[in-house]
């Protein structure tokens, strides 16, 4: 398998993760605790952090085919404006990724004060049955007390 082959491989395989990632996080049981969804949302900012990176690679490909002349238009028209044009999508994609990863990065900070409730969330969340979080319901008490 040659490079090209390899990276339209690698491109399938993650757009099938993201189909079935959607597919089974439709399931409420999909998740035992809010500490699997920090992970899970972690992952899927990291996917959004590399996105630019990509994006960036797939833009200066296409840019240096055009150049050297090994790129066509079907339409008649001058490859160098769709060329061009499909540039800036790519570079307006990137754009998007960045700050999608930065939204989801916001979210996980959020989702790190989340622990789960009750016996079997426990292990989970690393915390205790008692108070959401696991914390001891004196602990959330000061801190209330103190954040008054």
């Amino acid at each position: 398998m040659d490079a090209q082959e390899h990276a339209l491989e690698l491109a399938e395989q993650a757009a099938e993760a993201l189909r079935e990632l959607n597919h089974r996080t439709r399931d409420p049981r999909a998740f035992t605790g809010p500490a699997e969804l920090y992970r899970l949302v972690g992952e899927l900012a990291l996917v959004a952090g590399r996105l630019p990176q990509l994006l960036g690679q797939l833009d200066r490909w296409l840019r240096a085919e055009h150049d050297v002349g090994r790129v066509r238009a079907d339409t008649c028209a001058d490859p160098g404006r769709i060329v061009a044009a499909a540039g800036a999508e790519l570079a307006d994609a990137g754009d998007a990724a960045h700050d999608l990863a930065h939204v989801l990065d916001a979210a996980v900070q959020h989702l790190a004060h989340l622990g789960g409730t009750g016996p079997d969330r426990a292990a989970n969340s690393g915390g205790g049955p008692s108070q959401p979080g696991g914390r001891a319901p004196h602990f959330c008490a000061a801190v209330d007390a103190w954040l008054r």
